[in-house]
């Protein structure tokens, strides 16, 4: 699902679920594991991370529970906090998950529970963040304030029956502020409330998603509005994240005004609409309780201390999502196409031209049926063709074999589906088709069938292969939250693989000198599957390349692949060395 086109809404709940999952998971083994807490056996991870993003999905997770009891559920990010820090996201989220689960526990109905940061101390280097949780609940006396944080302690006996918990909640999280090499601190009024807090050194990191780098080529513009207060807040949220931004009137000539690379920030929904006819909706951002999702981007954020944090998580969000569409969308296609597109249907034809449309270097066609694409087919040139499956006439798996029989030479056939069943990817390879792809048609999908099936460039002159970096820490991150395996584990995988690609490559060589079809498909095969278990995502779209187009008896050149992985062999044997 996460990897699937997601409204910024719905890509929000999506992260808080496989954030809460895999928070509460975590939570549970520490419980289970509390005594090597205790034994000074946790050793902190140190990753980089956005404190923005972190803590409000934290601060998200416990929302509803707080909704149930009708709390005023307060988040007060200080937006004084680096972008990027260097810390365990675990383990913190571990340590907040605690206090604001039983703050909410503790506090009555109606009541107030505040989740704050503050930075008390800084350089350019380093931040000193206290983190604090408060609540207008039952409060702690006095005399229970010293054993609160021991195992199994709890500030009444008759807190286990009404409000149920172990105890070991606080004392988990003071011994892990403690690792964090702080002090889990409380203050508390009996019947009026109670706040825990701690105080966390962090260092500074060169975060590449930054929103200002996000930003960096776009124009940020703020429609005018008579709610200057609104408006006031919006401009201090920006100068807050050094975002460079400007005021337009409400009757400005939006179509002479606005270009490409304008994001505009409007509180009323009609000038959103009007805006709507020049720019596409994501670069559109209403403010407002009362917008229209179906049209435009909407964001209702309550304009209270949490209003500046809210905002830049909204269009953090946002931006990663739509660069990494753009991004999928202009990801290694360069070479000139032209497509034909055999759909029956005219909104699967609206939808698919509206995919392809994204594309500067395709030009497509087409086909209403069965006969009009064989009949295309056969008499013009095409580079790739997308057949659907049943179509009037004749359908698609015939037609495909039609084309097979007459064409001369061979062009890559997608099958369009929208009920793939068990055994029909066999049916339709064994009707000719190369491949297929389900409808609705994702943008992924789509961007891996044109990378893996567009005819490669043709040149006289051999180019050098394009030059190529890895960030072995960023592997093993990856690596790690894929295969959920310890480091040490990781390096002697890596090192095995890298062992058996240096001897395939080999064996890969010598096999296409010798036109040996079946060792190369076997080899490319091999490879593309142990790469991308291991998250060399390059390497096994290369081995995808080479193995279909050797199966369809294209002879290609490929020195420059090849150099390219000698390329990623070399940098994985650095990273291993400085890894042992």
């Amino acid at each position: 699902l996460q990897n699937t086109e997601l409204s910024d809404t719905q890509k929000k709940y999506v992260d808080i679920v496989n954030s809460s999952t895999r928070t509460l998971l975590n939570i549970i083994n520490d419980i289970l594991d509390s005594s090597k807490i205790a034994n000074n056996k946790i050793e902190l991870e140190r990753i980089e991370i956005n404190p923005f993003v972190e803590l409000s999905t934290t601060y998200e997770l416990l929302k509803s529970l707080a909704a149930k009891k009708s709390l005023i559920y307060v988040n007060r990010l200080d937006t004084k906090m680096f972008e990027c820090i260097v810390s365990d996201p675990t383990r913190l989220r571990q340590i907040i998950t605690n206090l604001l689960s039983n703050a909410i526990k503790f506090t009555p109905q109606n009541g107030q529970v505040v989740f704050q940061t503050e930075v008390i101390k800084a350089n350019d280097s380093f931040q000193t963040i206290r983190f604090s949780v408060s609540d207008t609940g039952i409060g702690i006396p006095q005399e229970k304030l010293e054993t609160i944080f021991k195992p199994f302690s709890q500030a009444d006996e008759s807190t286990t029956r009404k409000f149920g918990g172990t105890g070991l909640g606080l004392t988990i999280s003071a011994d892990l502020v403690k690792v964090f090499g702080g002090e889990l601190q409380v203050k508390s009024t009996e019947g009026e409330g109670t706040t825990f807090f701690f105080d966390l050194e962090f260092k500074k990191c060169d975060g590449s998603t930054t929103l200002k780098k996000l930003l960096a080529e776009y124009e940020l513009l703020i429609v005018e509005d008579d709610d200057q207060l609104v408006i006031d807040t919006i401009d201090n949220t920006f100068d807050s994240f050094h975002l460079a931004y400007k005021h337009i009137p409400k009757e400005s000539d939006f179509a002479t005004l606005l270009t490409q690379n304008s994001i505009v920030f409007t509180l009323d929904a009609k000038i959103g609409m009007q805006i709507r006819k020049i720019l596409p909706r994501e670069q559109i951002i209403c403010i407002s309780d009362t917008c229209d999702n179906t049209h435009l981007d909407c964001v209702d954020i309550s304009f209270d201390e949490s209003f500046s944090s809210n905002l830049y998580n909204f269009l953090l969000s946002k931006m990663q999502n739509y660069a990494s569409m753009h991004k999928d969308n202009q990801q290694t296609l360069t070479q000139n196409l032209k497509i034909l597109v055999a759909e029956d249907y005219d909104i699967n034809r609206m939808l698919i031209e509206s995919l392809l449309g994204k594309y500067p270097n395709i030009t497509y066609e087409f086909a209403h049926d069965g006969e009009e694409a064989v009949d295309k087919a056969t008499t013009s040139a095409y580079d790739m063709i997308f057949m659907d499956v049943n179509m009037p006439k004749i359908n698609g798996l015939d037609a495909t074999k039609i084309i097979r029989q007459r064409a001369k030479k061979h062009i890559p056939i997608i099958a369009l589906t929208a009920n793939a069943l068990k055994g029909d990817k066999e049916r339709f390879l064994e009707a000719g088709m190369d491949d297929y792809i389900a409808k609705p048609i994702e943008v992924k999908e789509l961007q891996r069938v044109l990378s893996v099936y567009a005819p490669a460039k043709e040149s006289k002159e051999q180019k050098e292969p394009q030059d190529i970096t890895l960030n072995f820490n960023d592997l093993l991150k990856t690596i790690k939250s894929r295969l959920e395996l310890d480091d040490a584990i990781i390096i002697k995988l890596l090192s095995a693989f890298v062992k058996n690609l240096k001897e395939s490559i080999k064996e890969l060589e010598e096999a296409f000198i010798r036109e040996d079809k079946e060792t190369v498909t076997n080899l490319a095969h091999k490879l593309k599957g142990s790469s991308s278990t291991l998250a060399l995502d390059e390497i096994a779209r290369m081995m995808e390349r080479i193995e279909k187009d050797t199966q369809n008896n294209m002879k290609i050149g490929y020195n420059d692949m090849l150099k390219t992985i000698h390329n990623y062999i070399d940098l994985l044997e650095d990273g291993l060395k400085n890894a042992t």
